[in-house]
């Protein structure tokens, strides 16, 4: 997604709808936490597992989607607005927090893209061992074949794994059937992962204008072809005959000379080298990281510059920009906190383990090792004693706060009518309206005014004429009822 174009397509929208006034930084904050307010009432009452398969439902799926683009949208105008990057302000604070929160597991470098491999079965029908020596940095095996053709996969799935090999069975049949499948699926893939790298194993250069026009859109797509090593020959011996001496020769003539056997060498047929990718900047921050680790924390680099320098000393193959891989390799090292930049002063601090560091770890190892057996019966002593398991401590629940019912949202709207002198609602509609003001977004869903309306109604608060009109009962003490009244005077 391209941010800048998406944000002038916001504002275009706006300017035709005169709303440029309205969108200040002020009310697209306002809009963006209502937004997010509509996102967390799709959840709020949903269990942590309910909330993984909401999404299964194509309705509920709509929903979530709507509101998750209605937050991205008032976000991208809210940046627009102020002059704010962002992609800029997430990379920085990346940088951020990998300073402020230090990984607690080993640090996992980001793997590589991905080398998708789509072997012509019909032309050329590699083991996995020959696709493996063919290109060694495969990581995806993709083998189209015939439908009567027998392709050992299981061989693949183990060299490779079981969810990195594909069979695509070839349908329908012509002659370039299956060339045509085989390309129809390289251009999905590199629509689908344009970072990756994309080998054709086929002897047949009808793939070239394809590979070509990929190239040209700045796909990596190459072709390699893959020739079966000649069997060795059966070595040839030349016969020698033998000539026996005739009766009138005195001397029996010398004997030839055997020649010995002869070997035909087998005809090395050239295979054509795979393009060897650029190493990734992952890579060369990796043996950046390990040539950190192996120096004095004095040796470092104490700057940027000197930490590009020596970073780019680590690039041993041919690559078309060292400087810019070097780079990249560094914002790798900072961004996984290894390498942490003094934004005021300029200073490099490092956070990997020194040499020496590494030396008192391994004596104390050997040490351990070289160290005389404890006896027997100390060690069955040792194993008597039991350990004292320490007490666990009591935490006191915490109360859950009460539901609110139709009971306190009733006794809400009760007090707000009382407050209220002339501006009371007259009409039944009139009174909807404000005990669904009461309600509110959050509890819309599990009650509805109608409900409050009867509580209402039973407490003696208000009464609702068959036409429609509202009668208040006075806050004045009800009137005792006659029996209430003959018996105060009897009893007087």
């Amino acid at each position: 997604m391209n941010i800048k174009a998406m944000q002038k397509r916001l504002r275009d929208f706006a300017a035709a709808r005169e709303w440029q006034s309205f969108h200040s930084p002020k009310n697209l904050a306002m809009a963006l936490m209502v937004e997010s307010a509509e996102l967390l009432e799709l959840f709020q009452w949903l269990t942590t597992e309910q909330s993984h398969t909401l999404t299964q439902e194509p309705a509920d799926r709509e929903k979530v989607s709507d509101e998750i683009a209605d937050v991205f949208l008032y976000l991208l105008q809210i940046a627009d607005r102020t002059g704010i990057d962002l992609e800029e302000a997430v990379e920085k604070k990346l940088i951020k927090n990998a300073q402020k929160h230090p990984a607690k597991l080993p640090e996992l470098l980001p793997l590589g893209p991905k080398v998708h491999l789509l072997v012509d079965c019909e032309n050329v029908n590699p083991d996995a061992e020959a696709l493996r020596q063919l290109v060694p940095e495969g990581t995806d095996v993709w083998l189209f074949h015939a439908p009567a053709q027998r392709v050992d996969a299981e061989k693949h799935k183990r060299a490779y794994g079981a969810n990195s090999v594909t069979l695509v069975e070839r349908t329908g049949a012509g002659k370039n059937a299956l060339d045509f499948q085989l390309s129809y699926y390289a251009g999905y893939l590199m629509a689908r992962q344009p970072d990756a790298r994309f080998v054709v194993v086929s002897n047949d250069k009808g793939y070239e204008p394809m590979l070509e026009h990929a190239r040209k859109l700045e796909f990596q797509a190459t072709r390699s072809e893959y020739r079966k090593p000649p069997a060795l020959a059966t070595p040839v011996t030349s016969v020698v005959q033998i000539v026996k001496p005739s009766s009138a020769q005195k001397k029996p003539a010398p004997a030839d000379k055997k020649v010995p056997p002869t070997l035909s060498r087998p005809k090395l047929v050239p295979v054509a080298k795979p393009l060897v990718a650029e190493p990734t900047s992952a890579r060369i921050a990796f043996r950046a990281k390990d040539a950190l680790s192996l120096l004095v924390a004095n040796q470092r680099p104490a700057s940027w510059e000197a930490l590009l320098t020596l970073t780019e000393g680590l690039i041993t193959e041919p690559v078309a920009d060292r400087q810019d891989l070097a780079r990249k390799a560094c914002r790798v090292l900072q961004l996984y906190g290894t390498v942490m930049l003094d934004v005021d002063g300029g200073n490099l601090r490092y956070r990997c383990p020194d040499p020496v560091q590494r030396g008192a770890s391994s004596e104390l190892v050997v040490n351990a090792v070289q160290a005389p057996a404890l006896p027997v019966v100390a060690v069955e002593k040792a194993a008597i004693q039991p350990k004292t398991a320490p007490k666990p401590k009591l935490v006191k629940p915490l109360a859950a706060k009460p539901k609110q019912g139709v009971s306190h949202v009733a006794k809400r709207v009760e007090l707000s009518l009382k407050k209220m002198t002339s501006n009371r609602p007259v009409r039944r509609d009139g009174l909807m309206k404000v005990i669904a003001t009461h309600i509110g977004t959050v509890l819309a869903p599990v009650m509805t005014p109608e409900q409050v309306c009867i509580v209402l109604q039973s407490r003696q608060v208000v009464r609702i004429s068959p036409k429609g009109e509202v009668a208040y009962f006075s806050q004045a003490k009800a009137v005792k009822s006659p029996e209430a009244q003959v018996q105060q005077q009897t009893s007087g």
